[in-house]
């Protein structure tokens, strides 16, 4: 595992804007899901924010927003598609489906985030776009249909 002071000796560049970059006030991204008391996506703008200027800081938001996150798809796959599979009935499992396979795309794109900070590459921008644009997908999807069917 990743651990903060695994790479604390490397110089990072001073901070950079690049076009398309996510740099969001955390109050008003659609990342930060309105079901979550713990906000934990807050961790994943800390990063962005530190990767430039404090290696050891970012690298300790990146897995604090990873652990949170990962805690969070478990308690959704066993706590709440099933709750939504048992409201709805059959018609569920598939919209559950598509969203567990939602984790594993997540998932999976937090792993390559860590593989490239595990290298000291912390040009990740990419992979965070692409992983806010999963999120908020899934975000939307969860909050418009499972959220909705159990209120």
């Amino acid at each position: 595992m990743l651990k903060p002071q695994s790479i604390c000796h490397h110089q990072s560049s001073p901070a950079a804007s690049e076009p398309g970059q996510s740099l969001q006030d955390p109050g008003s991204s659609p990342l930060l899901d309105p079901h979550d008391e713990d906000q934990i996506g807050e961790p994943f703008y800390k990063f962005q924010q530190l990767k430039r200027v404090d290696i050891p800081g970012a690298i300790q938001a990146f897995l604090h927003f990873k652990a949170g996150l990962t805690r969070r798809m478990a308690s959704e796959e066993s706590d709440l598609f099933p709750s939504f599979e048992a409201r709805v009935g059959k018609q569920a499992r598939h919209i559950s489906e598509t969203m567990r396979q939602e984790h594993e795309q997540i998932r999976g794109i937090l792993s390559e985030i860590e593989l490239k900070l595990s290298r000291s590459d912390f040009a990740t921008e990419a992979e965070e776009r692409a992983l806010e644009a999963a999120l908020i997908a899934h975000n939307h999807r969860e909050t418009r249909v499972v959220y909705s069917a159990l209120d």
